[in-house]
């Protein structure tokens, strides 16, 4: 940045020596903190809630007067998840540039509560249902809310760490909810107390709720509609005078530079644009492949696939195999801009391909130790390609007027196919047993050969170089 441009914001920003910054960064861990606890962790806990609930569950409504339930039934309830994460990854991109990024999260702790209540109350699967769905709109919010949220407030020598707190806080969601419904645990996972472990992301919730108005609200919110010198003055409570100055002339020059509300391609209009029908397709392509790949048929229903396999304890290894999501987690964020995107992306799905076929061998001849290693293997290479690098590559291949709705049709997309993931596979695996995890293999296959073939490299490419090599593709 020239340093007169430096000069003629400093007015704006008061003047602080840089040992002021450690209250600052004080503040902004307490602020990611709270919100990876009571925002974060309801995706994680909202994902993993049903797969260890499968063995107690369904008996428990039967024992309350209710209807056995079908495995149909079974899987509608877990898609729910899915269908209200659709809703709410739309409605947190229509309200979160309106009314701040604070009240949008304000607003989903109200439905973790009305969806804590509903599952502890519920005495029918339909009720059970509106209660996963509710639990999705939050997921979906989530998803869509809290990354933009961290980015916006951190500065950018911690922007990293803080961006992973996010995915650490979606993997001690999972863990949580696993851990507290593992019967041999003797925590609440008995047909007496599973209802209770929908405390814990109710009283995250009202936690949240408690801190959020002593957090700061988004500066690049704050630039855009309550002006610069408010955003000014939120920046300098959040960074160093000096980063501060460079922070709030990097959101004039957005402003400045970036598309108007008026050049932003909608949905629709992406849909008809031919110069982007090559990026398009590619997008989709990823965007199924984060599903086909089958990684949420593991995480709604690994304990399922153990127990019919004859696993003495199934909940347990379900929950041991989240807790080590959490370390290929923790590797995806450390290494994904440390190596080519397209490199990356094609490495992880010929480990897809892999550990399935190793999952479907071990299944069929009953190997314990290789099954359980086989279903890490999966998590670890989704976690670093599909599940990571696929954003980055879908991010970096549309222009800025069309990114949004790009990303806006991709997650849609996303949630759409993990809905059908979780109707569809109960049903085909009670078809094809352990062969279905070949299908998968195929899938994750034909993803490969496809981003091998359509896919370049965008890791330091310019939108100049990524638009000419979509060109050059025939």
């Amino acid at each position: 940045m020239e340093r007169g441009s430096t000069n003629r914001l400093t007015p704006l920003l008061p003047s602080e020596d840089a040992t002021a910054a450690h209250p600052a960064l004080v503040r902004v861990f307490l602020t990611v903190t709270v919100v990876s606890l009571g925002s974060s962790f309801q995706f994680g806990f909202g994902q993993g809630i049903v797969n260890n609930l499968y063995l107690i569950l369904p008996l428990d409504l039967e024992k309350r007067g209710g209807h056995g339930l079908s495995l149909f039934a079974w899987s509608l309830v877990v898609s729910g998840f899915a269908v209200g994460g659709l809703f709410g990854s739309l409605l947190a991109t229509l309200y979160a540039s309106s009314y701040g990024r604070r009240t949008v999260l304000h607003a989903t702790n109200v439905v973790v509560v009305a969806s804590s209540a509903l599952f502890m109350l519920g005495t029918k699967w339909q009720t059970v249902f509106t209660a996963r769905v509710l639990c999705g709109v939050v997921s979906g919010v989530v998803t869509a809310v809290v990354p933009r949220y961290f980015a916006e407030i951190a500065p950018a020598r911690v922007r990293g760490a803080v961006g992973l707190a996010h995915q650490l806080g979606v993997s001690a969601g999972l863990v949580a909810s696993l851990a507290l419904t593992t019967p041999s645990l003797g925590l609440l996972g008995s047909n007496e107390l599973w209802r209770y472990v929908f405390l814990v992301p109710m009283a995250l919730a009202l936690i949240e709720s408690a801190v959020l108005p002593l957090c700061p609200e988004s500066p690049a919110y704050l630039c855009r509609h309550a002006g610069t010198a408010t955003a000014a003055e939120a920046l300098s409570e959040l960074h160093p005078s000096a980063d501060a100055a460079r922070e709030l002339q990097q959101m004039r020059h957005a402003e400045r530079r970036g598309p108007s509300d008026a050049s932003r391609y909608s949905v629709a209009e992406l849909l008809r644009a031919p110069q982007l029908r090559k990026q398009l397709l590619v997008s989709l392509v990823l965007q199924l492949s984060m599903q086909l790949c089958g990684i949420d048929a593991l995480l709604y229903y690994s304990t399922l696939v153990l127990s019919e396999a004859g696993l003495t304890d199934a909940p347990l290894a379900s929950t041991c195999l989240g807790a080590a999501n959490i370390v290929t987690s923790v590797l995806a964020v450390s290494v994904v801009d440390k190596a080519g995107r397209r490199t990356l992306f094609l490495s992880s799905l010929s480990a897809l391909c892999v550990s399935y076929a190793l999952l479907a061998y071990g299944l069929l001849q009953g190997l314990t130790a290789l099954t359980l290693v086989a279903m890490l293997g999966v998590l670890g290479a989704f976690a670093i390609g599909p599940g990571c690098v696929a954003w980055f590559i879908i991010a970096d291949i549309f222009p800025p007027y069309a990114r949004d709705a790009a990303m806006t049709l991709g997650v849609s997309l996303t949630w759409l196919a993990n809905a059908l993931l979780a109707i569809a596979f109960p049903a085909v695996y009670e078809a094809l047993g352990e062969y279905t995890f070949l299908l998968f293999a195929l899938a994750a296959a034909a993803s490969g050969a496809f981003t091998w073939r359509f896919v370049p490299e965008t890791r330091g490419k310019t939108s100049a170089q990524i638009a000419h090599a979509f060109e050059m593709l025939e």
